[in-house]
């Protein structure tokens, strides 16, 4: 009966092995389930992109031990990728490393959606031999939806170290941590763009401080101006400033493109135009001046209009000169519309050019009109632009009634225009009434 015991004694012992083993494998279970649970919470705790990587590889290491990790983040438009976070890496190695879809595991992971275990990397050609002492790798691309946002990489010194069951695992742990990773993303965008939103409100701020919000007081002479960019900042400017010997200068210009490049540039010609406006130098001296700084700092491609004029309350004589910009329209008694034309090309766009400048007599009455294209090319519903003509005409009715009402009655009547349609180009008007 001896044999019949040992057979009982075996089958026992094999009984209590499995039993062991589906305990420990329940428990190991338990103990992942728990773990991904928290996983989940702590990684979904927090918005900042930093903090969520950091947390995902603290937490990983109890999850599928490592030698080495790194979280790669994707850019499914330029289609790189590139080492965010890192766990005992060569840091000045990886970010020497420029890996695209479909290169090296990682990139291939990325590319394909895929994750990817190898037993022995040194049998594996498509290993990046990125630490010496790796021998097993996985790599789990993480996925919102159809969309690959990041990469995790695991690497060990053992070979084999990592088996098909972690795959899902990890899969299910990535999935967790792939909506953490967006949700801080787009977190990160909000909070970028509301930082954005409030330096350009601010940039709006400076510009306009720029510009003169209340004309100064020149006998003889009575003026208004509005100025409406399309965004926060813009890339018109105009200037009514007293000169020494009281007589005006007024200026109006506008800069090619829009937005910050475009408020940056007008920046840089206002402080330049008023630099040479108080040295001796006559209007076609301060254009060619000007023309050639613009020109060492525009850059090819960027260019500027710009009208200059002095209006000689004494002798009721205007001078000027007009760098490409529409012509200022110039409204007098028993006469049609004049247009301010004489000058020479834009601004920074050829140096040394040369410059005309232009001459008119001016009587009581007289109204002196500068806009830029925001006046001229609004459109109405039906793609009709506003134009010169129409400028002349409200111009001409207007006459007689002081600039304030000159210049509303122009606004009105663009606004009128454009009635229903978005803004689609800054909106400067200056209006210089002769007493």
């Amino acid at each position: 009966m001896n044999w019949l015991e040992d057979i009982l004694f075996i089958v026992s012992l094999m009984a209590i092995i499995v039993a062991v083993r589906l305990y420990m494998r329940a428990r190991r279970e338990s103990l992942e389930k728990d773990l991904l649970f928290e996983v989940g919470r702590r990684v979904s705790s927090t918005l900042d992109r930093d903090e969520v990587l950091n947390l995902i590889l603290d937490e990983l290491q109890q999850v599928v031990g490592y030698d080495a990790a790194a979280i790669v983040l994707v850019d499914t438009v330029s289609k790189w990728i590139s080492y965010h976070m890192q766990r005992n890496y060569d840091f000045d190695f990886l970010e020497k490393i420029q890996l695209k879809f479909g290169k090296g595991l990682v990139g291939l992971a990325a590319q394909e959606g895929k994750p990817i275990v190898v037993r022995d990397v040194l049998r594996d050609p498509r290993y990046v031999d990125a630490r010496p002492r790796t021998r097993s790798e996985i790599v789990i691309p993480l996925m919102v939806g159809d969309s690959v946002v990041a990469v995790l990489n695991l690497e060990s010194n053992r070979v084999g170290a990592f088996k098909r069951k972690d795959v899902k695992l990890l899969q299910a742990f990535g999935s967790q941590a792939a909506i953490a990773i967006e949700n801080a993303r787009l977190y990160r965008d909000v909070r970028e763009k509301r930082n954005l939103e409030q330096e350009m409100e601010l940039a709006g701020e400076i510009q306009r401080a720029l510009l003169p919000r209340i004309p100064p007081e020149v006998p003889g002479l009575e003026m208004a101006a509005y100025f409406a960019p399309t965004r926060s900042v813009g890339g018109d400017l105009y200037d009514l400033v007293q000169l020494s010997d009281g007589r005006l200068g007024v200026a109006i210009g506008d800069i090619s493109g829009k937005g910050t490049p475009a408020a940056i540039m007008m920046a840089s010609l206002y402080a330049s135009f008023r630099a040479l406006t108080r040295r001796k130098l006559t209007l076609p001296q301060i254009m060619y001046r000007l023309n050639n700084l613009l020109c060492e700092s525009f850059g090819i491609g960027r260019y500027a209009t710009f009208f200059y004029g002095v209006v000689d309350p004494g002798n009721r004589e205007i001078t000027y000169s007009n760098a490409g910009h529409f012509n200022p329209l110039l409204i007098s008694s028993g006469r049609g519309p004049r247009w301010l034309s004489e000058g020479g090309i834009v601004l920074g766009f050829l140096p040394e050019k040369d410059y005309e400048e232009g001459a008119v007599q001016l009587q009581p009455g007289d109204l002196l009109v500068l806009y830029t294209d925001g006046i001229v090319e609004a459109t109405n519903p039906d793609g009709e632009m506003f134009g010169e003509e129409r400028v002349a005409e409200i111009a001409g009715e207007l006459k007689g009634r002081p600039a304030e009402e000159v210049l509303d009655g122009l606004r009105r009547a663009v606004e009128s225009q454009c009635e229903g349609c978005p803004q689609e180009d800054d909106i400067t008007l200056v209006v210089v009434r002769v007493l």
